[in-house]
């Protein structure tokens, strides 16, 4: 079921955004957003039963489900602004949410909204995304304070790309929980030259709602993006690891290096190349630089190196082996008989020199 535009209570804490001199909003949590869910303590096992699985695996990098949320996503996002998409694509652009390298899940779902509308509507629209100046260890969502949300991220997304003035901006993001990373969004892209707050839309999948909570409980944020990948069992993000099609996001990053118990099992239970992945990805977002990762990211550099070393004994002995079947099937051919030789024939004896 589909929710628009859901709210807050005027006033609440968890609106809160720059103020303009009249004292009217200008930034905030609920400015023009559209979402797919809307999620509360009411609904909640409801939520969870259904779309919060499908949910908690999109946030894990899962292609299958970032690819199914954005196709709920554009059908939203077309039947509010169709007509306009279709007649002057060049005057809409999808935003990212902000990233420093390595794509968040949110970001792989805005790429995926842009294929989604080439597809279905043959609709191009140009694709860019907000950057992060820093990254850090802390997972958001366990974050419970209004205040502690703002100061990881106030001043720390920009905006450097092609050029904006004029356009009509599809912002696109997961869930809207505090509203500070969106209104955070909307400062950092308001700065860009040519650009207006009124042409600023935001889509999100999910709205966790806290009508008129002054002190808003979070911790429903955590429970969501934990439903279908609890802390305390690896096995099922290994599993999503394991299918190749599935991206390694900051969010995989931060759990397999939540515990070194954690980063032992994915180096034992991991095979090369998904482990040479995490290691990339970890590089990629200087996961070696922050200091509860270091050692980790150390630890699941030796465990690939180790891998890799197996690997190429594998295609070794494997390469070794088609060689003599050649070389036997060679000798079939020629009906070269067991009795011309002087002994067994040998693995070695066929090894061209």
């Amino acid at each position: 079921m589909f929710q628009s535009h859901l709210v807050w209570g005027k006033g609440s804490s968890a609106d809160s955004g720059r103020k303009s001199t009249s004292g009217e909003s200008v930034f905030s949590r609920t400015h023009q957003t559209k979402s797919l869910f809307a999620v509360s303590p009411v609904n909640f096992d409801y939520f969870s039963s259904g779309p919060g699985v499908d949910f908690s695996l999109m946030k894990y990098g899962s292609q299958e489900h970032i690819e199914k949320f954005a196709d709920k996503l554009v059908s939203l996002i077309y039947r509010d602004h169709g007509e306009d998409l279709s007649s002057h694509p060049d005057d809409w652009v999808i935003v990212s949410p902000a990233y420093l390298r390595l794509p968040t899940s949110a970001a792989l779902l805005t790429e995926s909204v842009g294929n989604r509308f080439k597809a279905r509507f043959g609709v191009t629209l140009k694709n860019v995304s907000l950057k992060r100046r820093t990254t850090n260890s802390i997972d958001f969502g366990s974050l419970q304070n209004i205040s502690q949300r703002e100061s990881h991220i106030k001043g720390n997304f920009y905006y450097e790309g092609p050029d904006l003035k004029g356009k009509k901006l599809l912002f696109i993001e997961d869930a809207l929980v505090s509203g500070t990373h969106y209104i955070e969004s909307q400062r950092a892209l308001t700065q860009v030259a040519g650009v207006s707050h009124e042409h600023i839309f935001g889509y999100f999948l999910v709205n966790v709602e806290q009508a008129g909570a002054e002190n808003p409980d979070f911790s429903l944020e955590a429970a969501i993006n934990h439903m279908y990948i609890p802390k305390d069992n690896p096995e099922i993000l290994k599993n999503l690891m394991l299918n190749k099609s599935n991206k390694v996001t900051p969010r995989v990053l931060k759990y397999i290096f939540s515990s070194s118990d954690f980063t032992g099992y994915f180096c034992e239970q991991l095979p090369y190349r998904p482990l040479s992945k995490i290691y990339a990805a970890s590089l990629l977002d200087g996961f070696d630089q922050l200091e509860p990762f270091r050692g980790m990211v150390a630890r699941i550099k030796s465990c690939t190196e180790e891998k890799l070393r197996e690997l190429k004994q594998e295609e070794a002995v494997h390469s070794l082996v088609q060689v003599n079947e050649k070389n036997f099937a060679a000798l079939h051919e020629k009906n070269i008989s067991h009795d011309k030789f002087s002994g067994p024939v040998s693995l070695s004896s066929c090894i061209p020199c």
